[in-house]
């Protein structure tokens, strides 16, 4: 199995000798992302929240993609735009829950990248470099021609980060889209919530 993925919140071992599941004092719900979808934490108590597809994309200098001259792709550098991305991602008009902090936008190794379209926020997703590879994660598209985005995300991520793979984990429609814009399918994963 490939190891050319995302190491954020991956865990690979027994659940007993699991950080997460010995200490006292964790909040009433966490979760569990397990990477290689080999536990079965039933028995501790975690009920499964879903499977997903871990997906790659190689970039190869060839991802300049056919772009839309309606949409204008960007990185987030504001507060204010943050905001509007959280609002566009989330669906959801946001006062105080915001999830995502301005404070974000100053890691090097974090890009918050939006598709606008007539000033709306329309697509956009949140890339985040570690060592030899860029995770993509909280895509969102509008359903009409979803690929297209998810192409011109790989371009913009491609942009940012260059020469790195790319690497996420999607389910359902998002994983038939991803796989359709050029990302293969390396294996599964599982998330537990307790």
């Amino acid at each position: 199995m490939s190891t050319a993925y995302s190491t954020q919140a991956t865990y690979k071992g027994t659940p007993h000798s699991s950080p997460c599941l010995k200490g006292q004092g964790h909040p009433a719900a966490f979760w569990v992302k397990d990477s290689f979808a080999i536990l079965d934490l039933a028995p501790f108590g975690f009920e499964q929240l879903f499977q997903a597809q871990w997906i790659l994309r190689e970039i190869s200098g060839e991802t300049a993609s056919t772009r839309d001259t309606n949409l204008q792709w960007r990185q987030i550098t504001s507060e204010k735009e943050l905001l509007r991305w959280e609002e566009a991602w989330s669906q959801t008009s946001l006062s105080q829950n915001q999830l995502f902090l301005p404070t974000l936008l100053h890691d090097e190794d974090i890009c918050f990248i939006a598709a606008y379209k007539a000033k709306q926020i329309v697509a956009g997703a949140i890339a985040n470099r570690t060592t030899g590879v860029v995770g993509i994660s909280n895509v969102f598209t509008p359903e009409q021609e979803p690929e297209k985005y998810w192409e011109e995300l790989v371009s913009m991520i491609a942009t940012c980060y260059p020469d790195l793979p790319i690497v996420g984990y999607e389910q359902d429609e998002s994983l038939e889209t991803a796989l359709r814009a050029g990302f293969t399918p390396l294996g599964p994963l599982s998330v537990w919530l307790k």
